[in-house]
């Protein structure tokens, strides 16, 4: 799996829209292609205290939980993502997103 390939284009497709650069949402996620991966690995969610994306570990992963819906139970908040004006993503674009995390997010 390739990053720039295979997972940008879904943040460019379904988040893009409030996390791309200069948009609304960019000052706390920016999925940009400059910065989206940087920004995705390592950092702690500002929703709840646990990482954006640990790799390896889906349940550990706020990215996941919140592309899930699941996010409250982990004691986030907010909605679940993508929300307009992005496009919710199928469950072949979930799939990705969680081979890429599971995969160790490279």
């Amino acid at each position: 799996m390739d990053y720039d390939d295979d997972i940008q284009p879904l943040w460019e497709d379904s988040c893009i829209g409030c996390h791309g650069e200069g948009q609304l949402f960019q000052l706390t996620l920016d999925l940009s292609a400059a910065q989206s991966k940087a920004a995705l690995v390592g950092p702690t969610a500002t929703q709840a205290m646990m990482p954006l994306v640990t790799p390896g570990d889906l349940t550990k992963s706020y990215l996941w939980l919140k592309l899930n819906g699941t996010h409250l139970d982990a004691g986030g908040s907010g909605s679940a993502m993508p929300s307009p004006p992005g496009k919710k993503m199928d469950s072949d674009q979930l799939a990705l997103i969680e081979t890429w995390i599971t995969e160790g997010a490279n």
